[in-house]
């Protein structure tokens, strides 16, 4: 496993809770994105515009126990990039996110309902369409792994999975910073580490 240099996960002191969901508290029958539109957190919001930052978006991700996947993915684009966002998950201790390397990519569009990626464990269930990069697992080597169970900042521009292991459900909610709504200008991990430093574990 490659761990010389973290640029996958970082823990980050934020000076609020996140809260929960209450999307958190039904029950799920698969591995499931969705978007949170209703979900508001204030806290977020004005801790990023101390930095210039926006709120793009919230959305949230679902793992069912044991052994539940969320495919090897990248977030919203086709290649690999480095941006970042701000997790937080309710969930088992041996639940966590799996940063790979991949011999092999293709592109996959992903349609609102249950999509069913070539080569990967499962289904997932979208409510967006969007088209990301993919890859098999034969083809793929793990690179990183994280708990984030608390407050943390997360790369998803490199590929990335999750995996359940445990016997309780997995809920992660997902906060999208940008510096501009209109262009979608994302965050890239090196400014995150350097604008946020005081606040990085």
């Amino acid at each position: 496993m490659e761990n010389s240099y973290n640029q996958y996960h970082r823990y980050i002191n934020l000076p609020f809770e996140i809260k929960k969901p209450s999307l958190f508290n039904s029950n799920q029958k698969t591995v499931m994105q969705q978007h949170l539109p209703n979900h508001y957190d204030q806290n977020m919001v004005d801790f990023l515009e101390q930095f210039d930052m926006k709120l793009l978006m919230i959305e949230c991700f679902y793992t069912p126990p044991n052994g539940g996947k969320v495919p090897i993915h990248t977030d919203f684009y086709h290649y690999e990039t480095d941006f970042v966002k701000i997790n937080q998950t309710w969930g088992p201790d041996d639940g966590k996110i799996i940063w790979y390397k991949a011999d092999k990519t293709f592109e996959y569009t992903v349609k609102p309902g249950n999509n069913t990626i070539d080569d990967q464990d499962g289904s997932v269930i979208y409510n967006d369409e969007i088209t990301v990069l993919t890859a098999s697992p034969k083809h793929c080597t793990i690179l990183h792994e994280a708990n984030t169970n608390k407050s943390s900042v997360v790369n998803t521009g490199i590929l990335h999975g999750t995996l359940n292991p445990g016997n309780q459900p997995r809920w992660t909610v997902c906060f999208q910073p940008v510096w501009d709504i209109k262009t979608e200008q994302y965050v890239h991990w090196h400014e995150a580490m350097d604008i946020w430093k005081d606040y990085i574990v």
